[in-house]
């Protein structure tokens, strides 16, 4: 099954079940923005793997007049999003992996992630990271927040899954619950440490890579693109 469908099976109660299971997970959501400088005004932003539209509501918040572009693979998904948003001119809603994109240069303020780059590989991560680079207008700013492990540690890759596991059963994650996310994780997440990520941003053109907020193996990167 490909992971735009496997979405459209947890479209109903999404946001209810990813803050059982994913660590951190309003703070993470809302580091997308928090970090951002009071002069900072996006007229434009992307958010890629929109699911239900947490992310997009985090930036509206922050950023009221803001124009969003929603891209999601699953058509559930997508739909929960029209649903939440509307139909006005001030969002755009498409169905897509991001592997799949292609917008013109120069076009988007802020591009943000939230918890969704975790599901390509590592080429797919280095070749999006390029193209978003290329999306950006000048001084525009990149936002991703996500797990970062280094799965090819294999210790450090179990003292992540042990962490995670803690944090998700003290949100109320049940042994279901962690039956299925370890399945999922097998299944379709493919994450990178930060340091390697912080890398292929560099050498994706970004001078300005940063750590924007962490909580052990989960937190958010920041790259700047340079102004002209």
């Amino acid at each position: 099954m490909l992971v735009g469908q496997e979405f459209d099976k947890l479209e109903d109660g999404y946001t209810e079940k990813i803050r059982r299971w994913v660590p951190h997970y309003d703070e993470l959501i809302r580091s997308l923005v928090t970090g951002l400088p009071n002069d900072f005004e996006p007229q434009t932003t992307l958010d890629l793997g929109a699911g239900n539209g947490n992310s997009t509501f985090a930036v509206r918040q922050r950023f009221p007049e803001v124009d969003v572009v929603l891209v999601d693979a699953s058509a559930k998904m997508i739909a929960s999003c029209a649903e939440r948003f509307g139909t006005s001119d001030a969002f755009t809603y498409v169905e897509k992996y991001m592997q799949e994109l292609s917008f013109m240069p120069k076009t988007f303020d802020l591009v943000v992630a939230g918890l969704s780059l975790h599901h390509l590989l590592e080429a797919d991560k280095q070749g999006l990271f390029s193209r978003v680079y290329e999306w950006l207008r000048p001084g525009g700013r990149f936002l991703a927040c996500d797990i970062f492990v280094d799965t090819k540690d294999e210790q450090n890759h179990q003292q992540a899954l042990a962490e995670w596991e803690r944090i998700a059963r003290e949100q109320g994650s049940s042994d279901e619950d962690w039956q299925y996310l370890m399945e999922h994780y097998a299944e379709y997440d493919h994450p990178d440490s930060f340091d390697d990520q912080m890398k292929w941003l560099r050498e994706s053109g970004f001078p300005q890579v940063s750590i924007a907020f962490s909580r052990g193996y989960f937190g958010t990167i920041q790259a700047i693109k340079p102004m002209d």
